[in-house]
């Protein structure tokens, strides 16, 4: 009886972790609208110098690690690996901020990217 209840809770987990699977994906979009003013214009102008610094600056980091990863770096260090996603993330929400900050205004609606209904 007791391999039974294993078996059953082994099935019922194995279908619990597959349904989660189909579960639909949201991803999130973002509105701008640029100010009126040109001292705010200007000022968007530098943010956007800013976030293409942001992207060359994590370019460079990735040719790095890789280079290091290739010269035979030891595990800790391997396991600092590039996340383009994450870095992308970061350098979007930095240019979000510096947006709103100039005067813009910034709004952002979740969309079903995968696995919509």
């Amino acid at each position: 009886m007791k391999n039974c209840q294993i078996f059953f809770w082994l099935i019922l987990g194995i279908i619990t972790y597959l349904s989660a699977g189909c579960a639909p994906i949201y991803d999130t979009e973002y509105a701008m609208t640029a100010p009126t003013t040109s001292k705010g214009k200007d000022c968007i102008a530098q943010c956007e110098i800013s976030k293409r610094q942001c992207f060359d600056w994590e370019k460079k980091k990735k040719a790095y690690c890789e280079l290091k990863v290739e010269l035979s770096c030891d595990d800790e260090e391997q396991t600092m690996t590039y996340q383009p996603k994450a870095i992308n993330r970061r350098c979007e929400s930095y240019y979000r901020h510096c947006y709103q900050t100039c005067g813009g205004t910034v709004t952002s609606q979740k969309v079903c990217v995968f696995g919509c209904s």
